[in-house]
Order: structure tokens, then sequence, then C-alpha cells
């Protein structure tokens, strides 16, 4: 039906705890989905819902080395309970145990893959972190309808994606961010920094997932949570249903959270409208010189606590030359 990849390009966003509770908030027109837990460095999502090890990926693989063309993954798939103990629909295929697990599997993603894709209900699958030339992400990328890359707006993350996704530029789908947080930099930033559409922006907030991901339902005091990933379950969704343009409509601007929900206000100020400069993140590279009518931008800045003056951070600028990859990377200013 789809197929929604989810992984990172560096550390450790979340997107385990991210991908089980964008299918927890599934829109409820659609079939529940089914997550697949696909990290190569090992899973542990069953042992976290409370789900015996097995069967998992290891089992459809076995099965799989004896049928190249795909196997069917209904029998793999464990129920997961909802927040109130009862069924319902959501599934899992529970990931590998261990590392060596993981790269034992690399000749067989291609025909996992075509078991995933021949699913009758929407699929996220866990990724984990992802490098361009991982055999899982080649395979399930030729059949994927959209490709989530989550990351924390610091400059590493934010670097690491524009490098990632720079390489796979001749793939298909290309991917959308989804950002955990917005310090230092918001939505609005990244995507006019990066050129890639921000399809949601989730609250940094690791102990409510742990939460919700544990089955202690949508308290009090995870609306704003429970909103966010509404918003991106929703956007999701509507993306698929577009054939993967996580777009609004073919050359619009990306999608960006709503800032003016109250819910998902304390998160940082939006940033500069469109086609204006400002300070906070920005691309590398030569900028055109100034016509005589026009003069050159000031460079970024922070300001000094307790005073007027501003100075050059040379720190910020060292890190993003450090991050910088060929032709692309980024540069920073500071935002107190």
């Amino acid at each position: 039906m789809s197929v929604v990849l989810v992984g990172s390009a560096k550390g450790s966003p979340g997107v385990t705890t991210l991908t089980m509770l964008l299918a927890r908030s599934w829109p409820t027109a659609a079939p529940a989905p089914v997550v697949v837990e696909a990290d190569p460095a090992g899973g542990d999502l069953a042992g976290r819902l409370g789900l015996p090890g097995h069967p998992d990926l290891t089992n459809l693989a076995a099965e799989a080395r004896h049928d190249p063309l795909g196997v069917g993954i209904e029998p793999y798939l464990q129920q997961v309970p909802a927040a109130d103990g009862t069924l319902d629909g959501l599934a899992l295929l529970a990931g590998v145990g261990s590392a060596v697990q993981g790269r034992a599997l690399d000749p067989l993603w291609p025909t996992i893959a075509a078991s995933i894709a021949r699913l009758d209900r929407p699929v996220l699958v866990d990724l984990g972190r992802v490098a361009p030339d991982d055999a899982h992400l080649a395979s399930l990328a030729e059949r994927a309808d959209l490709f989530l890359l989550v990351l924390r707006p610091e400059v590493a993350g934010v670097a690491r994606a524009v490098d990632l996704s720079t390489t796979l530029a001749d793939r298909r789908p290309e991917p959308a961010l989804v950002l955990v947080g917005e310090d230092p930099y918001d939505a609005r930033e990244v995507a006019e920094t990066t050129g890639i559409p921000v399809l949601g922006v989730v609250p940094d907030d690791p102990q409510v997932a742990r939460a919700l991901l544990a089955g202690h339902g949508w308290g009090p005091g995870t609306r704003r949570f429970r909103r966010a990933l509404g918003q991106l379950s929703q956007a999701v969704a509507s993306s698929v249903a577009r054939g993967g343009d996580p777009c609004r409509s073919a050359g619009s601007e990306p999608l960006h959270p709503d800032p003016g929900s109250d819910e998902m206000a304390g998160q940082g100020p939006p940033g500069p409208p469109v086609g204006e400069a400002g300070p906070g993140l920005r691309l590398a590279g030569p900028s055109p010189a100034p016509t005589s009518a026009e003069s050159p931008a000031p460079p970024a800045s922070t300001r000094v606590p307790g005073g007027n003056a501003q100075q050059r951070s040379p720190d910020v600028q060292s890190s993003a030359d450090r991050s910088r990859s060929g032709a692309r990377g980024v540069d920073l200013g500071v935002r107190r």
C-alpha cells in the first residue's frame, strides 16, 4: 500500500521511538500501520513494548533465503496493544537482536523489501542511523513512497543531513525532514538552509516520549506532544497520498508546523520571512557580489550579554567549516 522510511544521518535523535509514536497517531480513517524494525544494528522495540522476542526479522530472513521472489510477512507480525490494553490493529515486525545478525541480512534485503512492499497496509520502517551504502537503505528506498530524516536542529545534524541528501540525490524518494525540537534553529531556518522540506516538528521531550511509548496514554501533560504527532502523521499520510511529494504542491514552499498554535508555543521564535537574510543557519558558499544599489549583508554575529556590542563567533564558524562536505555545508550565526 505505502512504505515510509524513517532514519537519521547522525546521532540518536529518537528514530525508533518516533516511528512507533507516529504509528500510534496514524489517521484513524486509514488502515492501522505496520512498524518494521529494520535497524541492522539491532532492535529493542519488542522488549520495550512487552512483546515476545520472536517472531522477528531473522525468522522472515530465514524463509527469504529459500524464496528470492519474496515471502508473506503476515505470519511474522505481532499485534501491539493500545494504551488501554486492547488491540487496535497496529502490528510490529521486530528487528534483529544484534549487529552480527544485521550484517548477515545484507544479501537478503532485496527479498525482504519486496515482501514488505506487498503488504496492503501502510508500513513505517525504522532504518536507524543510515549511510548511503547501507544495503537495507538501498533495497527499501526502491520501494518506498517517502523518506523521513529525523534530526535535532543543530549544526552537526543539519550538515550531515545535507551531505546524505546530496549523496542520495539520484535516488528516490527524496527525503523530508522531521525536527526534534527547534533549538537552536527553527523549522523555517533549517528548510531554507538545506533546501529540504520540513514535514513536522515534535517537542524534544524524552520523558513524555518514553511514557507514551510504554503505553501510559495521552495524559494532560502530553497535549503538546500529541498535537505535534497528530500534525506530523497527517502530513505524512497526505504526502504518501500525493505520491511521496512532501510539499503542498509542485513548486510550493516546504511544509512548516503552524507557528500560531498555542500548544506549540515555547519552541522558539519563527525564522526570518522567506527570501530575507537573517542571523542563524545558512548554506555556506560564495555570495553574489552586491550591485551598486546594494550593500553587503552584515556578517552573522552574536550579541554580547550585558552590552550592545556585537562580535563574530569564531568557534561557530570553525564548527561549520569542519562540517562542510565538498562544496556544500553550513555556516552558522549564533542566535541567543
